[in-house]
């Protein structure tokens, strides 16, 4: 968890205030007269997000509660009078809920000779996790991974298809309620746990770690489909340093009798044959692809493809080899580039003649078009596709920001940046083809293209057309690679940070980051030579229709959003927002993140299946009964992880919900014991050491002994009473974890109770009344359990 700054603030109805340096003073006095005292603790270096903190490992006699976080300074030390004063030795290893990072605050801690030893040892052995080393190094990182080739080859066939400009109005409806809110759920969460895809959800909520499973799975498959797109683009990169661009004649050996070459000017289609082809087509198929029958005739590997793909690794691989050290670098360059080539096609566009045509095409609303559902639809899936939401990508690049980074301007900034390159990519696209059918004496809707189409086949087609068709050829290639390298290798490192965050005493060691990169880069190039195949094509598509399609990210985003809005708790995150920013977001997000987003999320993902049509090439080959089921079985890896995670971690839970019971009782007694204890050793501590005396550590002191007096004399029989106070008494020491769980994270209700008796001590431990007992068992209660039965 992430603990707060130390400074006077609200959280709920509590009001803590700020202590002064005296008093850190004479804690650590006391601290060391204790220690020698009563017997030396162990402190660990705790890491949550970017703050440095400590934690001491406790146990309540017999029966171990939860460990209590706290800061070296308020009464974190009556907090670890009241449990330690027990005697009780912490367990081999501790329970350490220690989040991998950065500890050291500057400060020397007091432990053993043989633990400091030890540690310093540990310290020298595991690297820090790093940093961006500025603001804009993270926004350009973000920028290159959102702005993508869908920017380009996507939302400008969708808005002709869907109406024009109408298709705006669902596409801003889908970017405020869905877009802006998840993006920004996914940055925060990084930024606050300072972890990767699938431990920043363990550290929220462990029994939805599942969701953190699910993106990487999502990840995993992206990486070994989506980057052949490259292999392609370097392809065609290679192909255009020359002369004659090779698309544009029909003179080589790839022709067949049926090529017919389209004239530059004064051209009306004059071929009459339905089985003409155009260069351009037959220098994708026969040339590039070689592109067999069907699915069922892999065929031979096209080893040029496969070389342009190992250029396409080697690259990735050492954008991000060094961490963010050298990604932070690279992305000066791969993310703003792509810009410098989109501004200069768009203004060659523009100037050619029929681009007005074309851009009229682009934007002209028609309103009918809104009855659709598909349109809908479309705009939605459009939405998750460009923002890449619910991959894990955000939460790896936001967990390397500063604590107190301002991610909510950067992510409204960031997604309006992303959705205005998409409508200025239109113009671009449209200009040109514009000119392509006046050239070509046709409709545009017959020249329009999506996806490889409008890349591969419409572009190159319209570059043939212009003067120095060369030149334009290699800029945009040159700009279909980068736009997708930045995605690319941005998705590896979401899964490399994912694993090393998991598994940080294996991989954050030296040189086994770039080890496991290289394992990961290996791996995947493997299995993409498989789409290198003059098969691979079928197989290509069947990844790009299923493995990450709209219905997986949707079908992720509905337990995103569930879980931190209602398990977490909406309120409780905004909390931790507006310690790492200093204010609260826009309310409308709050209440996207409760109603909107789900219910647009799962209105859209059931629509997603009910209008589900199998996958077509070409809209001519149909894919055979097992290709669709090995497509199923790609959406269903992803979407299965969530509900197998939660049914594996209930079922592996420590105890049962009848031993609860028992357990409870038990503790009461135990906890009474540990509270009589520490109230007199609290009594002890204000009359032997008189600095105490000021006023405000006096009084909150007092309002301590209040706490501890009023749940012993009342018997502490309350479940909640007895799994709540070590939160609570970790929580007036100027903190607020409250503690993580087995299973849903933080309690909202657990708050609230504890402001009650914060505010009426004597009687507001009656409110906690049985009624709480079934959110208490699902939220509480696992982590307790486990630790004390």
């Amino acid at each position: 968890m992430c603990f707060q700054k130390q400074e006077c603030f609200e959280m709920g109805h509590l009001k803590i205030m700020k202590l002064g340096m005296a008093f850190k003073d004479w804690l650590w006095t006391a601290q060391s007269k204790l220690t020698r005292a009563l017997g030396a603790f162990r402190p660990a270096g705790i890491i949550t997000s970017n703050k440095p903190v400590r934690v001491w490992h406790v146990g309540v006699c017999a029966c171990p509660l939860p460990s209590l976080a706290f800061h070296s300074s308020g009464f974190g030390l009556v907090a670890w009078l009241v449990v330690n004063i027990t005697n009780e030795t912490p367990p081999e290893g501790g329970m350490d809920y220690r989040v991998p990072g950065t500890v050291s605050n500057g400060e020397t801690v007091p432990a053993q000779p043989g633990v400091e030893k030890e540690k310093e040892e540990e310290e020298n052995q595991t690297l820090e996790r790093g940093q961006w080393n500025n603001k804009l190094e993270y926004v350009l990182s973000v920028a290159g991974e959102i702005i993508g080739l869908g920017n380009v080859w996507r939302f400008p066939y969708l808005c002709y298809k869907n109406g024009g400009g109408a298709f705006f109005i669902p596409y801003l409806i889908f970017l405020f309620t869905c877009g802006i809110p998840v993006f920004f759920l996914e940055t925060a969460l990084g930024q606050y746990t300072s972890q990767g895809g699938v431990t920043a959800w363990r550290r929220i909520c462990p029994l939805f770690e599942g969701i953190g499973y699910a993106s990487q799975v999502i990840v995993v498959l992206l990486n070994f489909y989506y980057i052949v797109v490259l292999a392609w683009a370097l392809f065609y990169l290679f192909s255009s340093f020359t002369i004659d661009l090779p698309w544009g004649s029909c003179n080589h050996e790839w022709n067949t009798g049926n090529c017919m070459e389209l004239q530059r000017a004064n051209s009306t289609l004059n071929v009459t044959s339905e089985n003409a082809t155009s260069p351009v087509i037959e220098f994708w198929e026969r040339r590039v692809l070689k592109i067999s029958d069907g699915i069922q005739h892999v065929g031979s590997l096209r080893w040029e493809l496969a070389l342009c793909l190992l250029l396409a690794w080697i690259i990735c691989y050492f954008c991000i080899w060094k961490g963010v050290k050298s990604t932070g670098k690279v992305v000066y360059f791969t993310a703003t580039f792509p810009y410098l080539m989109l501004v200069v096609l768009l203004i060659r566009g523009v100037t050619l003649p029929g681009a007005s045509q074309g851009i009229l095409f682009y934007l002209y609303p028609d309103l009918s078009r809104l009855g659709d559902p598909q349109v809908w639809m479309d705009a939605g899936t459009q939405i998750f596709f460009s923002y890449a939401i619910c991959l894990g990508c955000l939460t790896a690049l936001g967990s390397y920001n500063k604590y107190h980074n301002n991610c909510y301007r950067d992510c409204v900034a960031l997604c309006f940046l992303n959705s205005g390159t998409s409508f200025v990519a239109g113009f671009a696209i449209f200009s040109i083809l514009g000119f392509m059918a006046g050239e070509q004496g046709v409709p545009i809707a017959e020249v329009a293209e999506s996806g490889p189409g409008l890349a591969f086949i419409a572009y190159p087609r319209a570059v043939v057309m212009l003067p120095f068709s060369p030149l334009w050829a290699c800029f945009f290639f040159l700009m279909v690679v980068l736009l997708g390298l930045d995605s690319q290798f941005v998705c590896v490192e979401s899964l490399v940070t994912a694993l090393v965050d998991m598994y940080p005493t294996i991989f954050r060691k030296k040189n086994r980051r770039e080890t496991l990169i290289l394992l990961v880069s290996v791996l995947s190039y493997l299995v993409g030579l498989v789409m290198l195949t003059e098969g691979g094509m079928y197989v290509f598509q069947l990844f790009d229709y299923y493995a990450a399609s709209g219905m997986c990210l949707l079908f992720v985003a509905i337990f995103e959003t569930l879980c931190i809005a209602w398990v977490y708790g909406a309120e409780r995150f905004y909390d931790n927002i507006e310690d790492m920013i200093g204010y609260r977001p826009w309310p409308i997000i709050k209440y996207c993140w409760l109603f909107i987003t789900p219910a647009v999320c799962m209105a859209t993902f059931l629509f997603s299946l009910i209008k589900y049509t199998p996958l077509t090439y070409n809209k001519k080959y149909v894919y055979p009964w097992w290709g669709d089921t090995l497509g199923w079985l790609l959406a269903l890896s992803s979407m299965v992880c969530i509900p197998l995670w939660i049914v594996y971690k209930l079922s592996t839970i420590k105890g049962s919900l009848r031993e609860v019971r028992l357990w409870d009782q038990g503790c009461a007694a135990v906890l009474k014991s540990s509270l009589a204890r520490g109230f007199f050793v609290c009594c002890w501590l204000i009359s032997k050491e008189p600095r105490i005396n000021q006023l405000n550590e006096f009084i909150a002191t007092v309002k301590l002994l209040v706490l501890l007096s009023s749940a012993w004399l009342q018997g502490c029989s309350k479940l909640a009473v007895a799994s709540w106070c070590p939160y609570f008494i970790a929580f007036v020491s100027l903190q607020a974890p409250l503690g993580i769980n087995s299973l849903g994270g933080e309690d909202k209700e657990g708050l609230q109770c504890l402001s009650s008796i914060w505010r009426q001590p004597l009687t507001a431990t009656r409110s906690l009344a049985p009624r709480k007992l079934p959110t208490l068992l699902v939220l509480c209660l696992p982590q307790v359990l486990g630790n004390g039965l």
